[in-house]
């Protein structure tokens, strides 16, 4: 018991330095490229709005709320406001990824009124990509009705992974190559670019660096996969090569 306290609060650890700035913004990963269509979208509306007035929920609804929620936040964006809630009324937006603008608005007005619900998740950038997704609502609700369920751990899962995985670096082309390799081929093309902002040392470190994130992922995965006792549902972190793991520097 108490090496599982332990465990818990070692992965805690990690998520935290993760998402230390907020816990309102979190960076996009590559997981997060996926558009969901039409059809998804349309149902999960279908299926949120019917499931937001019954009560109780069984654990079972609350992990399907969970999921239609994350398709519904998939297609609205928002920008960073300085409220407690992350965005403001006036910045609650529906991405025209369908002709339906009835389907659009749907959407918006969904998040509109469970803006409690929500959190934003940043491009990183300008913005422009930015879209929402479930906070720790459901996961709350779940924990308080349905603590042991397994319905309840794929959620926490789910939060879990994305706070990890966005605070690290993939990049595919890196598959099978060792830091210095990896680096050694970006640059080949791109140093005189590169040391156009970074010093000759900056640059010298960066394969070190990579391996030390590198490290740092494997040892990291371990103590969340032994979390949820390498479940069925932890396949999309098991299966992450190590070699897609890199450091990226920015020259924008």
């Amino acid at each position: 018991m108490k090496f599982q306290r332990l465990l818990v609060l070692s992965v805690l650890l990690i998520l935290l330095l993760c998402v230390a700035t907020t816990v309102i913004l979190s960076q996009q990963s590559i997981f997060d490229r996926a558009i969901p269509t039409e059809s998804e979208v349309r149902a999960s509306v279908r299926l949120a709005t019917e499931l937001a007035t019954k009560h109780p929920l069984t654990a079972t609804e609350i992990l399907q709320i969970y999921g239609a929620e994350k398709t519904i936040g998939r297609v609205v964006w928002g920008v960073f406001g300085k409220d407690t809630i992350g965005f403001e009324r006036p910045f609650i937006r529906a991405k025209r990824y369908f002709d339906d603008t009835t389907l659009t608005m749907q959407c918006a007005l969904y998040v509109e009124k469970n803006r409690n619900q929500f959190r934003l998740v940043s491009d990183a950038w300008k913005g422009e990509e930015d879209f929402l997704e479930p906070n720790r609502f459901w996961l709350n609700r779940a924990i308080a009705l349905y603590p042991n369920s397994v319905e309840t751990t794929n959620i926490e899962f789910d939060l879990d992974f994305k706070d990890f995985i966005r605070c690290i670096d993939i990049d595919e082309r890196a598959t099978g190559k060792t830091c210095q390799q990896y680096f050694d081929k970006l640059l080949a093309k791109k140093r005189e670019m590169y040391l156009e902002h970074f010093s000759k040392e900056e640059i010298d470190r960066w394969p070190t660096e990579c391996d030390s994130a590198r490290t740092h992922f494997i040892r990291s995965r371990g103590r969340i996969l032994q979390k949820y006792n390498n479940a069925s549902f932890t396949k999309i972190l098991r299966d992450i090569d190590p070699t897609t793991v890199v450091v990226f520097h920015s020259i924008d």
